[in-house]
């Protein structure tokens, strides 16, 4: 019969479908708001000052793309590594679609393994990416703690032991989990292949994106110390360019200020993961953060507002890259 031949997974389907426009929708919504709430013309007066310097933040958050696409190559096995110029060429791309998506590093990293298949099995291209980017996410939270921690230091000292305690212990819980997972499995028996058909290409992928992980954590787990300071290099960039946008906007600040200021961005932005582009989340915990730090809720609106405008520019230039590096993906597949 129909009901029992029917996909379980079907109903979830059109929900789904229809969250993520929902949330865009709501985060365009609230971004208008806040910007008729602060007054747009105070918020188009400071774009307009951040403009001076937006040469400055690009010159500054360019130097990110090196840092993340040394991290991703560290991960790659040494004999399959692509040129410097293709493997940043692909980052820069991989992140604009990235970006310009709501999937984020779902989208991005296939995309940059894609456009290297020519030289990198396209599996171990995607793992070494994740790896890279769970690296980068795992110095987040550690940066963001860090800095939550010192804060609370500074008030409650008997919480902080508390906290600082738990920190260690779930820290060394979850070491111990990830380092179970990743143990070396039997390989698959590759004398003897199964036929492979339209329902079991995407298990095949699966598995040898599993195995190619499996291969960084035997062979390569050497480099991860390295990939960790490679990501800390890149949320010192970020930091800076907080520090550089609010010296900016408000005649001066202080490291400690920029610190909390991106510590709690981290936050906010992955609170807001599943709206499309954080449209409206970035901005309204932005001006949030800016009022509970003293400065004017239009100054957090606006440097989100930049930092915007400076991730279209660098999506702009992925896009503009993309027809090149598949053309050249293509001609080294063949």
């Amino acid at each position: 019969m129909a009901l029992v031949d029917a996909d379980p997974a079907q109903p979830s389907r059109p929900f789904r479908n229809r969250l993520v426009p929902v949330l865009g929708a709501a985060g365009f919504g609230l971004l208008v708001y806040l910007i008729a709430e602060l007054g747009p013309a105070r918020i188009a007066a400071q774009l307009h000052g951040l403009g001076s310097i937006l040469p400055a933040v690009l010159a500054l958050t360019s130097a990110k793309y090196p840092l993340q696409t040394a991290g991703w190559r560290l991960a790659l096995p040494g004999h399959a590594r692509p040129s410097w110029g293709e493997s940043i060429s692909a980052t820069i791309t991989g992140d604009a679609l990235g970006y310009l998506t709501w999937a984020g590093p779902f989208t991005g990293e296939p995309i940059r393994a894609l456009l290297v298949r020519g030289s990198v099995p396209v599996a171990a291209g995607i793992a070494a990416g994740a790896v890279e980017r769970a690296m980068y996410n795992v110095t987040a939270a550690l940066s963001v703690w860090a800095v939550l921690l010192f804060l609370v230091a500074a008030t409650h000292r008997l919480t902080f032991v508390a906290v600082l305690v738990g920190s260690v212990l779930g820290a060394s819980a979850l070491a111990a989990f990830v380092r179970g997972r990743l143990r070396a499995r039997p390989a698959p028996d590759r004398q003897h292949p199964s036929p492979e058909t339209a329902e079991t290409r995407p298990v095949r992928g699966a598995a040898a994106f599993l195995e190619a992980a499996r291969e960084i954590w035997r062979d390569r787990r050497g480099v991860l110390p390295a990939i960790a300071l490679l990501c800390l290099a890149q949320h010192a960039i970020l930091v800076g360019e907080a520090y550089l946008m609010l010296s900016t906007l408000s005649g001066g600040t202080t490291l400690q200020t920029a610190l909390v200021f991106e510590a709690v961005t981290k936050i906010v932005n992955t609170a807001g993961m599943l709206v499309p582009g954080r449209l409206g989340v970035s901005e309204g915990g932005s001006a949030l953060l800016a009022g509970a730090l003293g400065f004017a809720a239009s100054h957090g609106l606006s440097l989100a507002l930049m930092r915007r405008v400076r991730a279209l520019i660098w999506a702009g230039v992925g896009l503009a890259l993309l027809p090149f590096q598949e053309a050249r993906a293509r001609r080294s597949s063949r």
